[in-house]
């Protein structure tokens, strides 16, 4: 590995934010304290957040000098009409909505596409998603072996295959039909 040459970045960071370096020890004590729940855990404490995929990259001159110059109107925004004709020109839809987050996203998708009954299976499905689906009366299975949540690489991928021809062989159950104690109990051990 010492001979491994390392590529420089085509790009230089215009903004960067102070994160703590944390030890193996440490992030076991956080994780504990948090009751196994990453969601108890302070941001502050966390070194690398694998959880979550919003605002975790430094922002390019060209989005800092767009916030700049962006049109800020209520609607007929500029901005908008350029972003629009991208979208269309490059994926062919006919009707574009922008949404502010992914969980908006999915509500609208949800809404269009899932309906009271229908069955949106995931191996572990995000909270809002979970939430997104249910409230229109789908049902998200939930399927994970006992034996995927230990730390060993191989017992994840037993359990996953475990999981996989469990569901082919018999049908789903949705994460809200299991007791509350034993719905907890699994969520945390993957958030």
């Amino acid at each position: 590995m010492g001979d491994l040459k390392r590529p420089v970045e085509p790009y230089r960071i215009k903004v960067v934010e102070r994160i703590k370096k944390t030890t193996r020890a440490g992030r076991e004590a956080e994780l504990k304290k948090a009751g196994y729940n990453v969601f108890n855990i302070p941001a502050e404490k966390i070194f690398i957040d694998l959880l979550t995929d919003s605002g975790t990259s430094a922002m390019s001159d060209n989005q800092w000098s767009g916030i700049m110059v962006g049109d800020e109107s209520y609607a007929g925004a500029r901005s908008f009409f350029r972003f629009e004709k991208s979208i269309k020109s490059i994926f062919g839809f006919a009707h574009v909505i922008p949404t502010h987050q992914g969980r908006a996203a999915e509500r609208i998708l949800f809404e269009a596409m899932v309906k009271k009954g229908d069955s949106v299976p995931n191996n572990i499905h995000f909270d809002t998603t979970q939430a997104n689906v249910e409230v229109r009366g789908a049902s998200t299975p939930f399927r994970i072996s006992r034996s995927s949540r230990t730390r060993s690489l191989r017992s994840i991928r037993k359990g996953i295959r475990s999981a996989a021809s469990a569901s082919s062989r018999s049908r789903p159950t949705s994460a809200t039909s299991r007791p509350a104690s034993k719905r907890s109990s699994s969520r945390a051990a993957f958030h």
